[in-house]
């Protein structure tokens, strides 16, 4: 059984406006009694609201362990890209599962070390010669599927970067000739 079974059960009725910049105090969860256990200025957000009995995880950690002078600014635009995923009317209209939040929020991450590694960020990664190329490399490891849930994921974080004004260049037009 679940203990809240959606973010359209939670937030449906909810007179926040996920249209606009989240503040450090817009709720991310709520518990049973509409109290939150998260808040997008959090470095790790409890989503075990969402979960299923038989489902584990419910803890998102957005520390990144590395050492580059941009963990924080990717850490920052993880947040905003999977409040956009999680928060989408579209998504809260269709009940989007924890699984497929934790999912997202993996490739999101991936994508973000690699931007580490390559000493670029969201906004820059579409103008990043260097940071395309290991893309497109780790991409043609990776069944149809993946690539296409990569593809999703990319887009995502140009979307929110747009609806958010964090500055992101389009990304689809230079990876699809990775497909």
């Amino acid at each position: 059984m679940n203990k809240i079974p959606a973010i359209a059960n939670t937030f449906g009725a909810s007179k926040q406006d996920f249209n606009f910049h989240p503040q450090n105090d817009t709720p991310i969860s709520l518990n049973e009694y509409g109290k939150p256990l998260s808040y997008f200025g959090d470095q790790i957000w409890d989503l075990s609201c969402y979960a299923h009995i038989y489902t584990q995880q419910g803890i998102i950690d957005f520390h990144l362990d590395h050492s580059s002078k941009n963990k924080e600014i990717l850490s920052y635009q993880i947040k905003i890209t999977l409040f956009y995923i999680i928060f989408s009317r579209k998504r809260r209209d269709n009940n989007i599962t924890l699984a497929t939040i934790y999912n997202s929020f993996a490739m999101i991450r991936k994508i973000a070390y690699l931007c580490l590694d390559y000493n670029c960020e969201f906004t820059n990664i579409a103008t990043h010669g260097l940071f395309l190329k290991a893309l497109r490399s780790h991409l043609s490891e990776l069944s149809w599927e993946s690539k296409k849930k990569y593809i999703s994921i990319l887009n995502s974080i140009n979307k929110a970067g747009m609806l958010y004004g964090i500055n992101v260049v389009p990304l689809i037009r230079p990876l699809n000739s990775v497909l």
